[in-house]
């Protein structure tokens, strides 16, 4: 399914792009071999004041209480709202849509440059052209591979992607 239709059916692809970044983010860390890793990523957070519910300590609630928190975080809803309104016209000429589409594919190919292991996630479920509807929100980190060099790294990743 191409990423206009996902858009066109309304399905929640900024949640899917987001999902897809923390499952980058937390890759590492699999409860079911060191249950530990996660609890420490979770009080690091803490420490952090992280504004996130966290149900359980499992990568599966970790990373669902993270991703919730980033989409709806004030600052992602207000790119994304910014974004949508800026593109969601009706009267789109095809000047202004040459514009939209030409955005879409420069931001794609920043993050094809950027970050190779996330736009090859995008791209494997042909949404890379969207990423510029978060581009905002996940340049504030470093490339997936620094971001997860450090238990302390990936929380200050989840962090910034949180506030």
């Amino acid at each position: 399914m191409t990423s206009l239709t996902r858009l066109a059916r309304n399905e929640n692809v900024i949640n899917f792009m987001m999902k897809v970044y923390v499952a980058l983010l937390l890759q590492n860390y699999d409860e079911h071999h060191d249950l530990t890793k996660v609890q420490r990523l979770v009080k690091n957070l803490t420490k952090m004041e992280a504004k996130f519910a966290i149900g359980s300590l499992t990568k599966q609630g970790v990373s669902a209480g993270i991703t919730s928190s980033a989409v709806y975080s004030f600052s992602l809803t207000t790119t994304i709202e910014s974004k949508m309104f800026k593109y969601s016209t009706w009267a789109v000429s095809f000047a202004d849509l040459y514009g939209v589409v030409q955005d879409a594919a420069d931001a794609a190919q920043r993050l094809k440059l950027r970050d190779g292991i996330f736009y090859n996630a995008l791209y494997h479920e042909k949404i890379e052209i969207l990423y510029f509807l978060i581009e905002k929100i996940i340049e504030r980190n470093p490339p997936i591979l620094r971001a997860i060099s450090s238990e302390q790294n990936v929380a200050e990743s989840i962090m910034r992607i949180t506030s």
